[in-house]
């Protein structure tokens, strides 16, 4: 007679109470979720796939960082170079034509204000996630991480089992 044991899905417990979390990573993930639901609702708006793409992308980040998911940190990298990168080139672009020339000096640092402020965003929102998954938070870290001798690896190694 074959016994066959049911298999068990059990919900894996890396998923921490969002309240738990650190704020910056609070702040991350709300930063991420109405860049994502802007860029979504611009994509279905001008029916432009790129900025539905954008949205996505922004989701998949901020429910990995729900989840507390190690790979959230590099959708959270790649999205905020992805901003950055645009934000530049769309400034080298317009900057040869002379679009900041024409008018006064403090409308044109004005006007660069939103864009400074999101690129800070994009930084501190990378620092954040870098220093909560670069700190021994995540379910990659050795067991050797949060007493920061490096040699207890080797030890609990030797250690036999009571």
């Amino acid at each position: 007679m074959l016994l066959v044991q049911p298999f068990d899905l059990k919900v894996s417990n890396t998923v921490q109470n969002p309240m738990r979390q650190p704020f910056t990573i609070l702040l991350t993930m709300g930063f991420l979720a109405l860049y994502g639901a802007y860029c979504l609702w611009m994509g279905y708006t001008s029916s432009y796939w790129a900025y539905g793409v954008t949205g996505i992308i922004a989701f998949i980040g901020s429910v990995g960082l729900y989840l507390n998911k190690p790979w959230s940190r590099f959708v959270v990298y790649f999205f905020a170079a992805g901003i950055a990168i645009v934000w530049f080139y769309g400034a080298w672009v317009f900057f040869p034509y002379g679009n900041f020339s024409q008018r006064p000096i403090l409308e044109t640092a004005i006007s660069f204000l939103p864009g400074f402020l999101i690129l800070t965003m994009c930084v501190g929102c990378s620092y954040s996630v870098s220093k909560h998954f670069g700190t021994g938070n995540s379910q990659t870290s050795p067991p050797h991480a949060s007493s920061g001798d490096p040699n207890e690896c080797e030890r609990l190694k030797t250690e036999k089992a009571p």
